[in-house]
């Protein structure tokens, strides 16, 4: 949990977004119809197995790729709906930081100017005063700008490569960083000096953060509230706390049951998952998890349901919420 101020105000809000790739029959719904608020401050952990649409869902808020349906809302600007040129400065305020901090950045160049090249184009300061600024921002996330600025990406560990990427999207100061599996590609150890770091960051600039991860334990010390995904669509969104203590969608508490604790002492959960996830190419009809739910009835496969609220903050999408 987060310790920032959150306001009551939506500086990002996604309304029945749709992304789809193909054409024809070979069509896949990587994003069917999803629905979410993002506060001013607040860190929204987005999580789900590999292949539910996560990563394409962060990349279609930066509009990185293309919606194909629905509306994406940052402050009061539709972003869907940019030209090019207005996108394209909206961008100094919505950054990403990619999954891959080694293939994020460009091997050729010297981190100093990884680092100032958005100040650059911006034309923000002098030469003296972007070269200043982006030495700060490198000290600030624990990279030596005077030791390891003239340096190149290849001679940097993943770590480290991952903090020249925050210092990267940071150094425009942007509102609102969506964090694509930031830490998955690293070290345990590694991955909790980058978390803290972020919380830091978070603290200092007040950053609105979307936190992508399929880690449940990385998702719950970092975010506010938790969105849980599947094949395209939202399953359940609440306040972190709650929602590991009181899992409403039974595909919650089997992400839960298999999450790994790191104490042999502890009882083992065992998952209520079975078989494969379904193609996005030919969903299941109705719930898209019914195929794989251990409480699945007739009207699952009749009806889609609808996200709706269950307690404060608390919202299921589930004909048969566990607890109901």
């Amino acid at each position: 949990m987060t310790d920032t101020a959150v306001t009551t105000d939506p500086l990002l809000s996604v309304e029945d977004l749709h992304v789809s790739f193909g054409h024809g029959n070979q069509t896949v719904q990587a994003v069917a119809g999803i629905t979410f608020t993002l506060r001013q401050g607040e860190t929204l952990g987005l999580v789900g197995e590999s292949g539910c649409g996560k990563s394409t869902t962060g990349r279609a808020i930066v509009q990185v790729e293309k919606a194909t349906s629905g509306k994406i809302r940052f402050g009061e600007t539709e972003l869907t709906s940019l030209s090019r040129g207005d996108l394209r400065g909206l961008r100094t305020q919505v950054q990403m930081i990619f999954q891959d901090p080694i293939s994020s950045l460009n091997p050729r160049r010297r981190v100093i100017d990884i680092v100032s090249e958005p100040l650059t184009i911006w034309k923000i300061g002098s030469k003296e005063e972007r070269v200043e600024t982006s030495r700060a921002m490198l000290d600030q996330v624990g990279i030596d700008p005077y030791l390891n600025g003239s340096r190149r990406p290849r001679e940097f560990s993943g770590g480290q490569c991952q903090r020249i990427s925050i210092a990267r999207a940071l150094v425009l100061k942007p509102k609102l960083l969506v964090c694509d599996e930031v830490v998955s590609a690293l070290d345990v150890s590694v991955q909790a000096q980058i978390l803290n770091l972020l919380q830091d960051l978070k603290r200092e600039y007040n950053l609105t953060i979307l936190f992508i991860a399929h880690d449940l334990a990385v998702v719950k010390n970092v975010s506010d509230r938790v969105a849980v995904m599947y094949l395209g669509r939202l399953c359940e969104i609440a306040p972190s706390d709650l929602l590991y203590e009181s899992p409403a969608h039974h595909y919650t508490a089997a992400l839960l049951a298999s999450a790994v604790e790191p104490d042999p002492e502890a009882p083992r959960l065992t998952a209520a998952l079975t078989g494969e996830p379904p193609s996005p190419i030919n969903p299941p009809s109705g719930c898209r998890f019914r195929t794989r739910c251990p409480r699945a009835e007739a009207r699952c496969a009749e009806e889609v349901p609808e996200m709706r609220e269950i307690g404060s903050g608390h919202q299921v999408a589930c004909h048969f919420p566990i607890g109901s």
